[in-house]
C-alpha cells in the first residue's frame, strides 16, 4: 500500500521537492516575497532581479512559485523566452497561464496574484507597455517579479509613484558557506567541496556543473581555474558526456530556442530520439519549459561559442540542420505555432550580426 501512495504522487510535487531540497542562500529576497504576499497592506508591488546568466534567477523564480503557493496566492509564470515581444502575445500567455479570458477578470478575482516573469530582457521593446499599462491593471495586492540580465530602465526608478513600490535586487554569487551548504545537498564528496568553493567564487551555475562532474566521473583540478570559468567547465563536462551523439545533441540544444524529440530527431538523423531527449533534460543546467528543453543562458553562450570556434563545418552543419527542421514547422503550421516558429528561426540567427534571419 505505501507503494501505491508513494506512486499516486505527481512527478511534479516530486521534482519540485527535490529542487527546494538542493536550494540555498536568497534569504532576503524570500523574505521579501513572503511579505509581500502575506501582508494585508503590501508596500511591495514590483521586485525587479538582475544579474548575469548563470546567477540563479530561474531558481529563484521556482522558490517564489513554491512559497506562494504556500501563502496561498495564484502563481503565473511567463518566460520572456517563450513569448514574442508584444502585447498580444503576453496577455494571451498571462491568459493560460491564471486560466481567466483577460485583465479585468484578474482584477476581480479575490486571490492574492503573484506574477514571476522571466528573461525579462527579452520583452525589452515592450518595456514601457509593461509598466503603464499591463501593471497597473493587476490587483493592488498583486506582487510581480521581474528577472532579467539587466537592470530596470531609468523609467522605472524616476517615476516617483514607482519608486515607492518597486525594489531592485542585483543578485551576487553565493556566500562560501551557502556553496558548501549547496555540495552537501548534491551529494558531492566533502573532499572536493573546498576546491569546487575555490574555483567557482560561489557562482550558482559554475558550482552545478562542477557537481555534474564530480558526480559523473570527471577530474576536478586542485589547480585553480582559467578566468574563463564558464568555458572550462563547459570543456571539462563535455569531456565526460556518454558519446559524441550526446555532445552533438548538447550542441542542437544551444543553438536552438528549445529543444524536443522531434526536433533532435531531425537533427541528429535519428528514429527514436527519446532517450537523447531524456539525458538532456536530467542536465543540471537545461531546464523544461512549455515549448521544450532550454540550458541556462550562460552554458548555451559557451557551448555555442565553443563549437564555432573549435569545428566551424560542423556548427554550419547544425545550424543547418535546425534551420531545417524550423522551416519545415514555419511552412506546416498556422496561428500561434507559426508565430512561435517564426521566434525560433530568428533565435537561430542572434549570433550572425551580419547576416538577416530568412523572416526579417
Amino acid at each position: 500500500m505505501e507503494g501505491t501512495a508513494q506512486s499516486s504522487i505527481p512527478l511534479g510535487d516530486v521534482l519540485n521537492s527535490r529542487r527546494r531540497r538542493t536550494f540555498v542562500g536568497r534569504r532576503v529576497e524570500r523574505e521579501l516575497v513572503r511579505a509581500g504576499l502575506e501582508s494585508a497592506d503590501p508596500q511591495l508591488s514590483v521586485l525587479f532581479l538582475h544579474g548575469p546568466g548563470g546567477i540563479g534567477k530561474t531558481t529563484l523564480l521556482g522558490e517564489f512559485a513554491e512559497i506562494a503557493a504556500e501563502t496561498g496566492a495564484s502563481v503565473a509564470r511567463l518566460d520572456g523566452r517563450d513569448i514574442p515581444p508584444s502585447p498580444s502575445a503576453v496577455l494571451a500567455a498571462l491568459g493560460e497561464a491564471v486560466d481567466v479570458p483577460d485583465t479585468g477578470a484578474i482584477a476581480r478575482a479575490e486571490e492574492r496574484l503573484c506574477l514571476l516573469i522571466d528573461t525579462y530582457e527579452v520583452l525589452t521593446p515592450i518595456d514601457e507597455w509593461v509598466r503603464t499599462q499591463l501593471l497597473p491593471r493587476l490587483p493592488a495586492t498583486a506582487l510581480t517579479v521581474i528577472a532579467a540580465r539587466t537592470p530596470p530602465s531609468s523609467e522605472w526608478r524616476s517615476d516617483a509613484a514607482w519608486s515607492e513600490l518597486l525594489r531592485v535586487v542585483s543578485l551576487r554569487n553565493l556566500t562560501p558557506q551557502e556553496s558548501r551548504e549547496f555540495l552537501r545537498a548534491v551529494a558531492v564528496p566533502p573532499p572536493l567541496h573546498e576546491r569546487i568553493c575555490r574555483a567557482t567564487h560561489g557562482h550558482p551555475l559554475a558550482l552545478a556543473l562542477l557537481a555534474d562532474v564530480a558526480s559523473r566521473g570527471g577530474e576536478v583540478s586542485a589547480d585553480p581555474l582559467t578566468p574563463d570559468l564558464m568555458a572550462e567547465l563547459m570543456q571539462r563536462f563535455i569531456a565526460v558526456v556518454p558519446s559524441p551523439a550526446h555532445r552533438r545533441a548538447l550542441e542542437v540544444c544551444a543553438l536552438a530556442r528549445v529543444t524536443t524529440e522531434a526536433l533532435l530527431r531531425d537533427a541528429l538523423g535519428l528514429e527514436d530520439a527519446h532517450e537523447m531527449f531524456v539525458w538532456l533534460r536530467q542536465l543540471s543546467f537545461v531546464d523544461p519549459g512549455p515549448d521544450g528543453l532550454a540550458p541556462h543562458d550562460m552554458a548555451r553562450d559557451v557551448i555555442d561559442a565553443d563549437l564555432r570556434w573549435r569545428d566551424l563545418d560542423a556548427y554550419t552543419d547544425v545550424f543547418h540542420r535546425v534551420c531545417r527542421h524550423i522551416r519545415h514547422s514555419l511552412l506546416s503550421c498556422t496561428g500561434r505555432e507559426q508565430q512561435r516558429a517564426i521566434f525560433d528561426l530568428k533565435f537561430v540567427f542572434r549570433n550572425l550580426p551580419g547576416v538577416l534571419s530568412p523572416v526579417e
